[in-house]
């Protein structure tokens, strides 16, 4: 598992997630619902990176390619989340639910100019076994 390139995003965007809840109707109408766990998943993370030099760019997309050919999640580092406070940066980090990310999709990469581009990413977080998936 290699852990997210360590690169200060200009903007990010974070959502905790959804328990496993199912709502059941009956049929008075009256509706009730069950939980099937106690920890999030489905976390979303969105990431910017403005105006970067193109070897940090190519670094995420590198990154991409080794992670999602070979089926893996990993770690966000600090630097990710630098800002957050420390509280949030459990959360988004990952750490409260034991979530590791994954690439929802290809990140998208913008040239600016020679040397310089802006790259967007969108990770989804869902929960992992760190015994067996941090190995």
């Amino acid at each position: 598992m290699a852990d997210f390139p360590s690169l200060v995003p200009t903007a990010r965007s974070f959502q905790p997630g959804v328990y496993p809840q199912k709502t059941y109707r009956t049929l008075s109408g009256a509706a009730f619902k069950r939980s099937f766990g106690n920890r999030a998943y489905g976390a979303q993370l969105e990431l910017s990176f403005d105006n970067i030099p193109d070897a940090s760019a190519y670094s995420i997309v590198n990154h991409y390619r080794s992670q999602t050919s070979q089926n893996q999640r990993f770690r966000v580092s600090g630097s990710t989340t630098a800002g957050m406070s420390s509280s949030l940066d459990y959360l988004a980090a990952g750490t409260a639910d034991d979530l590791r990310w994954e690439y929802a999709e290809p990140p998208s990469v913008q040239s600016v100019r020679p040397g310089r581009s802006s790259v967007r990413v969108k990770l989804s977080g869902e929960i992992r076994n760190p015994e067996r998936d941090d190995a």
